[in-house]
């Protein structure tokens, strides 16, 4: 491909490579055997042969194609992700909402056989050496 950028008719900066993955390849092999036949038998002096001549080629066909304009030529933010809402959806959690939510009070306590299997890991460790071990 061309590994260049085009201007879009939204006036921004459009990554061919990028939006190339979105154009109907058919249209697109046509776009570039259309710069070909132009540069070869009828060179225009105002012709530049390029990705944005291909872009505005395409983008042409596409509309007359399908009806409507390609999405990358009019729309700015095509390639970017929505936004997030501004702030989270309040839930109703009905008229107890502690049946739902589960509230952590205090240390947490782990069960015994968590608690040996650190000692053990522990016991080799450079701070335990020296130290007695506990029954």
């Amino acid at each position: 491909m061309f590994h260049t950028y085009v201007f879009a008719q939204s006036g921004n900066k459009v990554d061919f490579d990028r939006a190339s993955f979105l154009m109907d390849r058919d249209l697109l092999k046509a776009s570039i055997e259309a710069m070909r036949h132009e540069r070869d038998t009828c060179p225009r002096w105002d012709a530049d042969r390029s990705a944005q001549w291909v872009w505005a080629y395409y983008c042409e066909r596409h509309l007359e194609t399908y009806g409507e304009y390609f999405v990358p030529d009019v729309d700015p933010t095509w390639d970017r992700p929505e936004p997030l809402p501004s702030k989270e959806p309040e839930i109703d959690l009905g008229p107890n909402p502690k049946q739902f939510i589960r509230v952590l009070e205090g240390p947490l306590e782990y069960p015994q056989s968590v608690d040996r299997i650190a000692k053990q890991k522990c016991s080799g460790s450079a701070l335990s050496r020296g130290r007695k071990r506990r029954p």
